[in-house]
């Protein structure tokens, strides 16, 4: 694969070699701790050198933004205009840590807790195979000068799906970007939206305000369809549509999508979407696979140990994050591309799985390509070395590049 040239454009010779040992290393090792990404190079160096120099380079790399638009370009190709693009905020927790730069104090989405460490808004958009490709995050602290709130942080995410998305790309988000100030900015840009309502708003029903709770659990369903939660199990969901408005934007017609059986409470969704039987159950079930992002951040986790690693700088751990996505990436497309292929069956056959392979198959995937790797017993740098002159002795061998990443 040549996608790391792609990504790579325009960048220096160092800078490319520097970035494409990175996601090589990340592959074969599945972990983000530096001392993981230099033994996986194999390098004649010392250990120590290798990790200074990975270091040095993620503390110091200024062309993040070129980088990652030259990714998107690779990976818009596998999404369309009507792919939904799901926002979520994560978390990464440092509740040891000291020397990490600008700690602030954030909620463990695992536990629950307050814990040291940063926050971060991403989006991903779902493949054909409904796989998560990520397309935008950001790594921010409320200690950061440049801090402002976390809704200039959400609004900025949004910025940058106006910019390089259609605004026929739904844009969906959960309960927690229930603010005024984010249906403010979906409603002036005009894109098409979902968001999951928190039980605490009122709307306006019949000019009339109204508690949304009170309002839902009032409501009688009218038509129903058969889904797969998360975790396989079946349920049959119960849903309604209705006409809303908001008491802050009187003005602008909503609709909320009342979904019941798939929790306590009835799901409410609101939305600028059309008020048809059909258009409510896609609501319903694009919402619903919303949780694909929190198989994201779980996979950056626990597949690749994203909350293990040992840079410090802020900058550097923003850079390692966008690398670390850019693998992530490449994982998804081809997880979608080849999953009819040989190819797809021979790296899932070197995961050696016990069980049959889950839809969700990043997992294994992941673990068929670090096994593969791991039985390339070369030097990494050593073998892309530039011959200028085949003419010219050497007592290495021409190189091979068909593995490089």
């Amino acid at each position: 694969m040549k996608i790391s040239e792609r990504i790579c454009k325009g960048l220096t010779k160092p800078q490319f070699k520097l970035i494409s040992q990175l996601i090589f290393g990340i592959f074969k090792s599945q972990d983000c701790k530096l001392s993981s990404i230099a033994r996986a190079l194999n390098e004649e160096t010392t250990l120590k050198k290798t990790i200074e120099r990975l270091s040095l380079f993620l503390k110091n790399f200024q062309n993040a933004e070129e980088v990652r638009d030259n990714y998107l370009g690779e990976v818009k190709k596998h999404i369309k205009d009507d792919t939904p693009l799901i926002i979520d905020d994560g978390d990464v927790v440092k509740p040891h840590g000291s020397k990490f730069e600008d700690l602030s104090l954030v909620r463990d989405g695992s536990t629950g807790k307050i814990e040291k460490g940063y926050a971060s808004v991403g989006v991903v958009a779902l493949t054909e195979y409904k796989l998560p490709i990520p397309i935008y995050e950001r790594i921010y602290t409320s200690k950061n000068p440049d801090f402002d709130s976390e809704n200039t942080e959400t609004i900025e995410a949004l910025d940058f799906l106006d910019n390089n998305f259609s605004k026929e790309n739904i844009r969906v988000l959960d309960r927690g970007y229930d603010r005024g100030k984010i249906y403010k900015k979906l409603l002036e840009t005009e894109v098409k939206f979902i968001v999951r309502a928190d039980s605490k708003r009122n709307i306006l029903s019949k000019g009339k305000e109204i508690n949304i709770l009170k309002f839902a659990q009032g409501r009688k369903t009218k038509f129903a369809f058969a889904f797969k939660k998360k975790g396989g199990v079946k349920a049959d969901l119960r849903v309604a549509i209705v006409p809303i408005k908001l008491p802050r934007f009187p003005n602008e017609k909503l609709n909320l999508v009342v979904v019941k059986g798939f929790g306590k409470q009835p799901l409410m969704l609101i939305t600028n979407l059309g008020k048809s039987r059909k258009t409510a159950e896609t609501i319903a079930k694009i919402y619903i696979l919303r949780w694909k992002i929190e198989e994201f951040y779980r996979l950056k986790k626990e597949g690749y140990n994203f909350e293990d690693f040992r840079v410090r700088n802020l900058n550097a751990i923003r850079n390692l994050s966008m690398i670390l996505n850019f693998v992530l990436g490449i994982l998804a497309i081809m997880g979608e591309k080849w999953r009819k292929t040989k190819v797809f069956s021979y790296f899932i056959q070197e995961s050696k799985r016990i069980y049959d392979v889950a839809k969700f198959c990043l997992y294994a995937l992941a673990d068929g390509i670090s096994a593969l790797l791991g039985k390339i017993a070369l030097n990494f740098c050593k073998n892309r070395r530039k011959y200028h002159d085949e003419r010219q002795l050497s007592f290495f061998g021409k190189p091979d590049y068909s593995y490089v990443f």
